[in-house]
């Protein structure tokens, strides 16, 4: 009959990490973000017109939290994007019921000129929410159908479908005069971060 092995007293156990403990300790661990932040306009000469970048390091979004992870992380993308718009907080009278044209664009974005040029982009809507029965404004999604690669935290929009490009852009004419009524935007940026610095 064979013997038993006998373990010692003093035998160490085994000191094998857990998966968890393995996934926090390892760079290429990717990490899933949600930065949010709500943006205030206002229009001018009768016309809301902007863009907002997907780039969570933009002066424009101030979202505090971005620098805070960059400093964790050396590598970022961008995974998703929506914008919840907001009607006025005050409608005037006399024609400042014109629509809202809103798209979502992975591409360079800028302040477009015209509702036409907004509807030109494949998910380009045009909301009235003069006419809407609710007050919830609405949402939009962007679709991201081919990752963008990984771009560099302190860079994190360095050229076309790298980091976090693109973003959403809007346009309407006929609203009141600046200062009349507020637009908001409820901005949420979903993005990736690896190489844990």
């Amino acid at each position: 009959m064979p013997r038993r092995k006998m373990r010692r007293s003093g035998a160490r156990r085994s000191t094998r990490n857990s998966p968890s403990e393995m996934k926090l300790r390892s760079i290429n661990q990717v990490v899933n973000v949600r930065l949010s932040t709500i943006l205030v306009v206002q229009p001018a000469a009768g016309v809301l017109a902007g863009f907002i970048p997907a780039d969570p390091s933009s002066s424009g979004l101030n979202i505090l939290e971005f620098s805070t992870w960059s400093g964790l992380f050396g590598q970022v993308r961008l995974i998703g994007m929506t914008v919840n718009f907001l009607p006025r907080t005050v409608v005037g009278s006399g024609g400042d019921t014109g629509p809202l044209a809103i798209a979502s664009s992975l591409g360079p974005i800028g302040t477009p000129t015209s509702e036409g040029v907004v509807l030109d982009n494949a998910d380009g809507i045009l909301y009235d929410w003069i006419r809407s029965t609710s007050n919830r404004g609405i949402r939009r999604s962007m679709h991201i159908s081919t990752q963008p690669t990984w771009a560099d935290v302190t860079t994190p929009n360095p050229g076309n479908n790298v980091g976090c490009p693109g973003g959403f852009i809007y346009y309407a004419s006929d609203q009141p005069a600046a200062g009349v009524g507020d637009f908001s935007f409820q901005v949420d940026v979903y993005v990736q971060f690896r190489s844990r610095a």
